[in-house]
């Protein structure tokens, strides 16, 4: 049997981080017999996230967090390796511990990483300490994985000192989902050997229907629906946030008053403890501010990421600022306009050949905005054939991609790896 431990995104209050662990464990269970896969994860909801990895056949490990645990993590790892009869630290560090020691291989999923000012020194120390895992994971001789992720702009000092140490130093493969990723890393030092590159492994995640869904679509007859992808991380950047509300709701206006088409708002993640990271509260007050008939929320908390998934493919287009969202709707051939903040969104619509349609949030405003959306929206027919022939070929470079992570571990770790039949190597 072959142990994975993935540590990364949650599987509840999200939606990009479903799609990124049910993607890749779907593309390791397609290279890779007994597959035994652990999720290590910080949730707000441990017996919810730990019911979600059941039902996909995973482990979950509660992730402990915070700066005093991290270090006693350090200090219980070393004397465990060193003397493995000791025991100390807190119930939850130990079974964390013991799960890496025991693993055969450990990934790292987090999807974005190691930008410039995104908190100053704390935010690029606390990037660090988030990949910690690696560390700990090289304490225990394990081989290591940072899979599909953007990196950059790296252009600070300690950024830069921070991201090759920690990337450098303890992994051993890391998956660039883009050029530009590649190239910020090979520009600090980070050697090509390790650098491989695939699309984000969302695109192999499946949309689920179900009744509750049927039951929603039966809402939206008589006129287009369009999904318009809230999101706080991209409000939080406008200078005035207000801003940002304004925007969405003259540009909602104009699809509902002026086109009389329906329009439903998609939460990607949510945060019951922090109304100022919750797109679903967002969503919800924008909703009632607007006031119309024809505007509705997905209430992501009552719908599995797999049901939010199909109710995103039920869209004639999309408009969106969340990468994940935005992806769901290039692996169903629905046309979308992304509102972007990172080189992340451009490369990802450079592989569907939709690069023309991606906006800057900077550069964005009602007129361009609606602009934009009225050629997309006569063009969508085009663009999803377009977008459809070019699917192919995305899932077959994740595939591919995967394939050779396995290889490359089963050379690190002879014996470790035991493939299936008809992907032996």
């Amino acid at each position: 049997m072959s142990k994975f431990l993935i540590i990364g995104p949650r599987l509840t209050y999200h939606f990009g981080g479903p799609s990124v662990i049910l993607g890749l464990t779907r593309a390791l269970r397609e290279q890779v017999k007994n597959c035994q896969i652990s999720l290590a994860c910080v949730s707000p909801d441990h017996e919810r996230e730990r019911i979600a990895t059941a039902q996909h056949g995973l482990g979950f490990i509660n992730l402990p967090s915070g700066f005093k645990n991290r270090l006693s993590m350090l200090a219980a790892a070393i004397l465990m390796r060193f003397y493995p009869k000791l025991s100390i630290g807190s119930k939850s560090v130990r079974r964390f511990l013991c799960t890496v020691r025991d693993s055969d291989v450990v990934i790292v999923a987090t999807a974005i990483g190691s930008i410039d000012g995104e908190k100053g020194i704390r935010g690029i120390i606390s990037y660090g300490l988030s990949n910690y895992a690696f560390g700990l994971a090289k304490l225990f001789r394990k081989p290591t994985v940072q899979y599909t992720s953007d990196f950059g702009p790296l252009r600070q000092f300690w950024n830069r000192t921070f991201t090759k140490f920690w990337l450098g130093q303890f992994a051993d493969i890391i998956i660039c989902r883009s050029s530009e990723s590649r190239r910020w890393l090979t520009d600090i030092g980070i050697s090509t050997e390790k650098l491989m590159d695939a699309p984000d492994c969302g695109f192999l995640f499946e949309a689920a229907r179900s009744q509750k869904i049927e039951s929603l679509m039966k809402n939206f007859t008589g006129a287009p629906l369009v999904g318009f992808g809230v999101s706080f991380q991209v409000r939080k950047r406008f200078s005035d946030p207000l801003k940002y509300d304004r925007l969405v709701k003259s540009f909602i206006r104009y699809l509902t008053n002026d086109q009389g088409y329906y329009v439903l708002l998609i939460p990607n993640e949510t945060h019951p403890q922090f109304a100022q990271k919750d797109d679903l509260q967002l969503a919800t007050r924008i909703t009632k501010e607007l006031d119309n008939n024809l505007v509705s929320f997905l209430d992501t908390n009552t719908f599995s990421a797999s049901e939010v998934k199909s109710a995103i493919g039920n869209c004639e287009v999309v408009v969106s600022s969340r990468y994940h969202t935005l992806l769901a709707c290039l692996s169903m051939g629905v046309p979308c306009i992304g509102i972007g903040w990172h080189h992340k969104y451009e490369a990802m619509f450079r592989m569907f050949e939709m690069q023309n349609w991606t906006l800057h949030f900077s550069q964005c405003n009602e007129k361009n905005l609606i602009e934009t959306f009225d050629n997309l929206f006569n063009e969508r027919h085009n663009l999803k054939k377009t977008i459809l022939q070019n699917l192919p070929a995305v899932e077959k470079a994740i595939r591919c991609t995967a394939s050779k992570v396995c290889v490359k571990i089963s050379e690190l770790a002879p014996g470790r790896i035991q493939f299936l039949e008809n992907q032996k190597q």
